[in-house]
């Protein structure tokens, strides 16, 4: 008591109040099992790796000469090199 009334004594502000009383839990905490982790793991692992295959569907850029005469239906003639 001693301790509260040294802490309540530095307090500046006087509007705080307890509204609940802390409690001991009647049950443990519903701690994540290892089935809901798996199901997170995989199920986030699928996800990414269905996000890569869409982004790759979407990607309509040409990242090869092969694809020049599919995409432009015109012949490739020949590649200029970087510099």
């Amino acid at each position: 008591n001693v301790k509260e009334t040294g802490i309540s004594g530095e307090l500046k502000t006087n509007n705080i109040r307890i509204v609940d009383p802390a409690e001991v839990p009647r049950a443990a905490a519903n701690i994540a099992s290892r089935t809901n982790l798996l199901l997170a793991l995989f199920g986030g692992a699928g996800l990414g790796i269905a996000l890569a295959f869409l982004f790759e569907y979407l990607d309509n850029r040409i990242k090869n000469p092969q694809e020049i005469p599919q995409h432009l239906r015109m012949p490739f003639l020949g590649m200029i090199p970087a510099l």
